[in-house]
């Protein structure tokens, strides 16, 4: 019972930060999860429900005050613009990083156009064309006809539109990095 009691409030906490965090410009880098102990807030060395709970606004209350450069205890225009943009840095550098972590085969700390086009398709089973193949090939020949690739651009145009209309309905366009059909994490606020 407590496990089902933990996991409810991990999702429906999930759901509450995800539209929290849009006040502050989306979501924010990989490394921001929040540490045990953070969660823990009386230290007992168990997270209870109800620490999950105040996650949220524990967390959005940090940000707050880091948004609120002149104390005043109100975010003005400026102020929640800089927050937003630092947050976006924040996000785009990391994403830099992952990128040129990914490609730089021989680790020099930057990305030769040899070694993207080496690098594209990394860890997938079958390269961007052939899944394409195999999803809009729907007579199996080996080949996409003009009628395979438009049926194939419309359930994809199909799919596109119910996840934005699922993104928005939570408050969000895009997943919680900014890619399509990604879900965030509970910890993100």
């Amino acid at each position: 019972m407590t496990r089902i009691a933990l996991l409810t409030t991990a999702i429906v906490t999930g759901l509450m930060v995800t539209t929290g965090a849009n006040a502050f410009g989306g979501a924010q880098g990989s490394l921001e999860r929040p540490s045990f102990a953070q969660i823990d807030t009386d230290g007992d060395g168990k997270v209870t429900a109800e620490e999950m709970q105040a996650l949220p606004a524990t967390m959005a209350s940090e940000r707050f005050k880091a948004a609120d450069t002149d104390g005043d205890g109100k975010i003005s225009k400026e102020e929640l613009t800089a927050a937003m943009t630092q947050m976006r840095e924040t996000r785009d550098a990391e994403r830099a990083e992952r990128m040129i972590s990914r490609f730089d085969a021989d680790k020099d700390g930057t990305v030769s156009e040899q070694e993207m086009l080496d690098g594209m398709g990394q860890g997938r089973k079958a390269s961007p064309g052939e899944r394409f193949i195999a999803m809009a090939d729907t007579d199996k020949d080996g080949a996409v006809s003009e009628e395979e690739f438009a049926a194939a651009a419309e359930r994809m145009e199909q799919r596109h539109a119910r996840s934005d209309r699922d993104q928005k309905g939570r408050g969000g366009k895009g997943g919680w990095d900014g890619r399509d059909n990604d879900r965030m994490p509970f910890w993100r606020n």
